[in-house]
């Protein structure tokens, strides 16, 4: 994510193996916005947890699937725990209605 509201394609070698990264594109997006929302969904790993402390820092709201939901929740574990437990997690049905939640709490001030 750059500056500009934009995208960037960066080639750089993987991050832990995952390329596209996750930790990439939530640093990114730490560097340049304050306000942001990130999902994570299910997934094996912990791509993009590192990144979730510095984006909270900057107000970013971080909302994780629902643990009982995921075919593999060690992604949402890994971000929950880098929240300090203060990422809301949900049922996949509910991310869209929570974003909306957020967006509309977000802009009432």
């Amino acid at each position: 994510v750059t500056r500009m509201d934009g995208l960037a394609y960066d080639d750089a070698p993987p991050v832990k193996g995952h390329k596209p990264s996750a930790t990439i594109l939530f640093e990114s997006l730490a560097a340049c916005r304050a306000e942001a929302i990130v999902v994570v969904l299910s997934g094996m790993g912990d791509d993009g947890a590192a990144a979730i402390p510095a984006l909270m820092r900057r107000g970013a709201r971080c909302i994780v699937q629902r643990r009982d939901t995921c075919s593999v929740p060690s992604m949402p574990d890994a971000a929950m725990l880098a929240a300090g437990g203060r990422a809301l997690a949900v049922a996949p049905r509910q991310i869209g209605a929570t974003v909306r939640s957020l967006l509309a709490g977000e802009s009432r001030g």
